[in-house]
């Protein structure tokens, strides 16, 4: 799912991971690549919510954090 975010097709990731959550509802990657996805297109609010999501699901991974406090930081600076 990585693939569409680099290549820069956003929504195709965003579909992708949606369509993956019918089948894999607590699967907490898929709402960290659509925070992540959401990030890019500056659809901040959709963004945070995945992130606490993913956070939710998997409150020990750091790179959540991590992710969730840079975009934060890139709001705060526009």
């Amino acid at each position: 799912m990585d693939y569409f975010c680099v290549s820069d097709q956003y929504e195709r990731s965003i579909d992708v991971c949606q369509q993956a959550l019918k089948h894999l509802p607590g699967e907490p990657q898929l709402y960290f690549n659509m925070a992540n996805a959401y990030g890019k297109m500056n659809k901040y609010e959709d963004s945070a919510r995945m992130f606490d999501k993913a956070i939710q699901l998997a409150p020990d991974r750091a790179q959540y954090y991590a992710n969730y406090g840079e975009r934060s930081r890139l709001i705060l600076d526009v």
